[in-house]
């Protein structure tokens, strides 16, 4: 992949998870493609895929309601088989529990007309990551 094609990536998700710390909806689905396929950490516990800009506000309302807040921080990226590899952190604290998250994670991504088209989250030691 072109080093111009990963710095645009990096570019990008630098936008989406900015928009998603402000919690800035609009800013969001500007950096998302119609049809994307998001699966984040705490979709995949309930099996649940997000489809569309219809689901990515879904997945917001979701989020607020079992959040206090949850923020991402983009430590790394890097492109590997026509994805991007973005190495994250997790920040929140449970609504209900009042519980700490401090994790450490992965989204692997892929793109579509230069926006992000799809988002599954994976643990740090996935083998699908080396």
């Amino acid at each position: 992949m072109p080093p111009d094609l990963a710095d645009e990536h990096r570019r990008a998700l630098e936008r989406f998870y900015d928009a998603f710390n402000a919690r800035e909806e609009e800013r969001i689905l500007a950096e998302i493609h119609p049809e994307i396929e998001f699966e984040s950490r705490f979709a995949q516990a309930g099996g649940t895929t997000y489809r569309g800009h219809a689901g990515v506000r879904g997945w917001l309302a979701d989020l607020a309601h079992a959040w206090e807040y949850i923020d991402v921080e983009l430590e790394d990226t890097f492109e590997r088989d026509g994805r991007t590899i973005a190495l994250i952190t997790l920040h929140g604290k449970g609504r209900a529990s009042g519980i700490e998250l401090h994790e450490r994670a992965a989204h692997e991504l892929s793109w579509r007309d230069g926006k992000l088209a799809r988002l599954n989250y994976t643990e740090r030691d996935d083998p699908g990551l080396a």
